[in-house]
């Protein structure tokens, strides 16, 4: 009897190596691993067309003026598409706008790491350490972005402010001017060179720039009437006095005034002879400051210079002003009348 000969090891077809998936287990893997793909691709792509629908919505409520909503929407658009850097920096602004700089400043240093070559992540962040008083930080910040582009408006703008927060007026008035010539009608930066000349006695070089703020149909109301008290200042400063009268009453339009603008208020009046309306500005000042010798002095002059005038007889007019009361100071800019842009 003949017996028939073994296959050799391996050689069979139908064998299976322990351990080793079939073909077609192998294929379906694939499939579903491709699917699956598939699947997160298309949730991610509407999860970015609802981030997109949500920060549309939020930039009308922002036109519309309705600021909380516009957080509300663009906080769930940042949401839905975390990676979405532009809505990122639009919601720290939003929330700069409603005072939430410690959230403003977390998204964006998310955004910073997200996106490190934006300058304007960078800018941002400067701005926000700027408005909560942390100067290192926001030169920290200032210094990247400045690197990233050397010749942004805003970014010279805010070097200029850290300078004179330092008491170098003089470089940071030459950062204004970099500013200045990369964005002529910049109407902040016009303000801040404006007030250095006025602060250093140059109100022959603050009054041009202050006039064309006024004339400046894009400022804000805010602007006017900061540009409008600087201008009363340059006048002041000129001897100009019945222009400055006018011009620091324009620059009182929705500001408080603090007890040294109430006082150059009245003393500019009573230099053209107003003493009802000099009076006035001393009651306000005191009402802040009631110890202020100078003003008390002040008041009592007018009251012992023009006692008809005060009767509401008629302005007498043409005293001058005692030698021994203080001249008014300036009394410098504020902080930006705009939020972050």
């Amino acid at each position: 009897m003949s017996l028939t000969p073994l296959q050799p090891a391996g050689r069979c077809c139908s064998a299976v190596v322990p351990g080793a998936w079939p073909w077609y287990r192998l294929t379906a893997l694939v499939l579903c691993l491709l699917a699956g793909c598939a699947t997160a691709r298309q949730e991610a792509a509407a999860r970015a067309r609802e981030a997109e629908r949500l920060a549309e919505q939020a930039r009308s409520a922002q036109d519309r003026g309705d600021a909380a909503t516009a957080e509300v929407l663009m906080a769930a658009a940042v949401k839905n598409n975390p990676t979405n850097c532009e809505a990122r920096l639009e919601l720290s602004n939003l929330l700069v706008q409603t005072g939430s700089l410690d959230a403003a400043a977390e998204h964006l240093q998310r955004l910073i790491d997200q996106n490190p070559e934006d300058p304007r992540g960078h800018l941002r962040l400067a701005q926000v350490e700027y408005h909560r008083n942390d100067y290192y930080a926001a030169e920290h910040a200032l210094n990247t972005a400045l690197k990233l582009d050397p010749q942004h408006t805003e970014a010279l703008l805010l070097r200029g402010k850290l300078l004179e927060v330092r008491k170098n007026d003089e470089l940071a008035l030459e950062n204004y001017h970099r500013a200045i010539l990369t964005d002529p009608q910049n109407v902040e930066t016009q303000i801040r060179i404006a007030a250095l000349h006025v602060k250093h006695g140059r109100p022959r070089q603050a009054a041009p720039l202050l006039r064309s703020v006024i004339d400046n149909t894009n400022a804000c109301p805010a602007e006017h009437a900061e540009a409008s008290w600087l201008l009363g200042e340059a006048y002041a400063q000129d001897g100009r006095w019945a222009e400055a009268a006018m011009a620091l009453q324009s620059g009182m339009k929705g500001r408080e005034l603090t007890s040294d603008q109430w006082y150059q208020l009245a003393y500019a009046r009573r230099a053209v002879g107003d003493f009802r309306g000099a009076l006035a500005a001393t009651e306000e000042a005191l009402k802040l400051s009631p110890q202020d010798t100078t003003c008390l002095a002040l008041q009592t002059e007018l009251r012992q210079a023009a006692p008809n005038a005060l009767a509401g007889q008629g302005a007498s007019g043409g005293t001058a002003i005692p030698v021994d009361l203080r001249v008014p100071q300036p009394s410098g800019t504020t902080t930006s009348a705009r939020p972050i842009q």
